[in-house]
């Protein structure tokens, strides 16, 4: 599916939610967003109870969410970045997506989905659980023709960087297979955080709350889609350029 008119350069897949800390990638996605780089997110919400999903972190930050191609494009086209839920991307899919209380685990279409890419942007960046699902995706990238995409085991599965671990990315960069390690960001053990309250999000965008560990999440995230989507020669250059970005973000507005 194309828009006329709309070019995205990163395609965000958001399936997961998050259970055990707030959903930092949101506010990588719009610094990026801020810094010149167009970011189309997607994804299917409400399948697994106990979550917190990107529509309601985007109503806590004031951000409307599209429920239609000419909505996103219209967004996309004012401020960088647009969300859709799968429900108004694909009846279809959103449907056997559906089926997950039924079956009593996720189909095949949990992948698919992610990877649909319906505005056709030029990278493509995917958060897993599961490490096995990498070489998955990895393949799949270079079976459906993508030059550039990434995928590493994300926070709850999101495509958000877990600071206090390594982190393996499987890429496809000019169409070739490639993985990287990247080093720990913070030391020491992050817990489960013992209320996802979303009005910290803003706090932590304008600065009214500094969380070290969250800023290097975020920070982290930038650096990954920076790397693989052909902006960053290396991991280290792509780490000192993420932390820019998020540094140099205007505080006073979101979009």
């Amino acid at each position: 599916m194309t828009v006329p008119g709309v070019t995205v350069d990163v395609d965000w897949a958001s399936y997961a939610g998050k259970s055990r800390r707030l959903p930092y990638y949101l506010l990588a996605a719009l610094a990026l967003a801020q810094s010149g780089v167009s970011v189309f997110m997607h994804g299917a919400e409400g399948h697994t109870a106990g979550r917190v999903y990107t529509s309601q972190a985007l109503a806590a930050l004031g951000i409307p969410v599209a429920t239609s191609m000419a909505q996103a494009a219209e967004q996309l086209g004012h401020s960088r970045f647009a969300y859709m839920t799968l429900e108004h991307l694909s009846a279809p899919l959103h449907a056997i997506m559906g089926l997950k209380p039924l079956l009593g685990l996720r189909s095949p279409i949990h992948t698919v989905a992610r990877m649909v890419n319906p505005l056709g942007a030029a990278f493509s960046v995917n958060g897993v659980t599961h490490p096995p699902y990498l070489p998955v995706h990895q393949d799949s990238a270079v079976l459906l023709g993508d030059r550039f995409s990434a995928a590493f085991k994300g926070d709850g599965g999101e495509v958000e960087r877990r600071p206090e671990k390594p982190c393996e990315v499987w890429a496809v960069m000019n169409g070739e297979r490639l993985r990287e390690e990247w080093p720990a960001l913070v030391d020491g053990v992050r817990e489960k955080e013992g209320s996802l309250d979303l009005s910290r999000l803003k706090a932590l965008w304008t600065g009214a709350e500094r969380d070290e560990a969250a800023y290097a999440a975020i920070a982290g995230t930038i650096a990954i889609v920076l790397r693989y989507s052909g902006r960053a020669a290396s991991v280290a250059e792509a780490e000192e350029t993420g932390r820019k970005v998020w540094a140099e973000r205007d505080r006073g507005r979101l979009v």
